[in-house]
């Protein structure tokens, strides 16, 4: 005898047409899923490079304006007034010209990067970019008493708030003369007349060096082992271009009539009253994901990247600082 058993409908499993079509709409929300997580990664990639460039490029522009700011001061001191102690030695890798470490005819220089090197200092610049030279004091000031204290003896020797430090150089000046020497070899100066402030001398080069990651460089006077020399300091990656424009004031009227290139350098560098800098940065690394198609338009010419540099992000920046110190030594005279 036969037994046949039945199998309610509602206990019944699926059948393959619709386990097709279940596997089918598991796959299209598998996709989608996945589609929503990969852009979600690309988006939160590219705001945090396009971040990394913005903060790369204000922490850059900080550090140049902050030094074009000061550039030509030298306290009480006219840089004409400036004297060279015989103490201070030659400069390892010093430049040549008006960016040489102790010329003072000039306190702001700026010269387009050339493919056979430049000013004798720089081997390592990309071409077609712009170096900047400043030279300044730094405002640490250093005398030979408390200025608070009027009743305190004044010998001429610089001790207040600390002794100088031997190998570096400082301006010892004031509205007469100033005389740059090292630390251990400032003169004493007479009794009578007025009293000499010590300020550290600052030499500074900003250029971007042809790295793996172009970077903004500077070079600063320091002594190292047995002397002066230029030491390389590298500030920020993924600077690949410094651009300048100087402002001219042609009627000395108070107001900057026109910024030029410097393919064209002014007769009198004194003279300039501003500069309009641009900065284009980049990416530290390629993304195979993104195409940069621009053109980026540079004092030194319009820039649009090639095959091999398309995909890197891109950022331009451009800024314009007043020369406060050699403005007003031009109003005086100086």
């Amino acid at each position: 005898m036969d037994i046949i058993l039945k199998i309610p409908e509602s206990q019944s499993g699926f059948s393959l047409i619709e386990l097709m079509i279940a596997t089918l709409l598991g796959l299209m929300l598998s996709f989608g899923a996945t589609s929503i997580y990969l852009q979600s990664t690309r988006d939160a990639r590219e705001i945090e490079n396009t971040s990394i460039l913005s903060e790369n490029g204000r922490f850059a522009l900080q550090i140049l304006t902050k030094s074009i700011r000061h550039a030509g001061f030298f306290g009480s001191t006219n840089q004409a007034d400036i004297s060279i102690d015989d103490s201070l030695s030659e400069v390892a890798g010093d430049c040549k010209g008006l960016a040489s470490t102790f010329d003072f005819s000039t306190a702001i220089y700026v010269k387009k990067i050339s493919s056979e090197g430049s000013l004798d200092c720089i081997n390592d610049g990309i071409t077609n970019t712009h170096l900047l030279v400043i030279k300044r004091v730094i405002s640490k000031p250093l005398f030979d008493s408390d200025p608070e204290d009027e009743n305190a003896p004044k010998d001429g020797i610089f001790s207040f708030p600390n002794l100088p430090e031997e190998r570096k150089v400082y301006l010892a000046g004031n509205r007469e003369s100033g005389v740059l020497a090292f630390g251990n070899e400032i003169p004493i100066y007479p009794a009578g007349g007025e009293a000499r402030i010590a300020w550290p001398y600052q030499l500074e080069i900003y250029y971007i060096r042809d790295l793996e990651i172009p970077t903004l460089s500077r070079k600063v006077l320091t002594w190292k082992d047995s002397g002066l020399t230029l030491d390389n300091e590298d500030l920020i990656e993924g600077v690949e271009n410094l651009a300048i424009k100087i402002g001219i004031d042609s009627d000395f009227d108070g107001n900057v009539d026109i910024f030029e290139n410097i393919e064209s350098p002014p007769d009198e560098w004194n003279a300039i009253e501003a500069i309009e800098i641009y900065l284009l940065l980049r990416s530290a690394y390629p993304d195979a994901n993104y195409v940069n198609n621009k053109t980026y338009s540079l004092p030194t010419g319009d820039f649009t990247p090639s095959l091999n540099q398309k995909h890197y992000r891109r950022l331009l920046l451009q800024s314009t600082i007043s020369l406060r110190n050699i403005k007003l030594n031009r109003r005086a005279g100086v």
